[in-house]
């Protein structure tokens, strides 16, 4: 089944901001600086600590609910990742 990406937004944990990549490259941290977006509609790119990051995209085709499996695996862990649309992940 093929990925369509709607809105391609996150929510701040800790200043509350929600931010959203309207399109490719078009990355944005929130107000503290402990999370990022990017992708737009082409693809999904989070940066900062998964604990902090609450998705609010909306897909069709189930790829949003990876990334909130993923979150809830590393919740409360201290660490950064970068999580792509092609499932890698890269700590900082």
């Amino acid at each position: 089944m093929r990925q369509v990406i709607i809105r391609n937004s996150i929510r701040c944990r800790r200043c509350g901001d929600e931010i959203e990549s309207r399109h490719r490259h078009d990355f944005k941290w929130c107000s503290c600086g402990s999370v990022a977006v990017d992708g737009g509609t082409a693809y999904l790119r989070r940066v900062g600590e998964t604990g902090l990051i609450e998705d609010t995209s909306i897909v069709e085709g189930g790829l949003r609910s990876h990334f909130d499996e993923i979150a809830e695996q590393t919740r409360g862990r201290n660490q950064c990742r970068t999580i792509s649309s092609a499932s890698s992940s890269k700590r900082f």
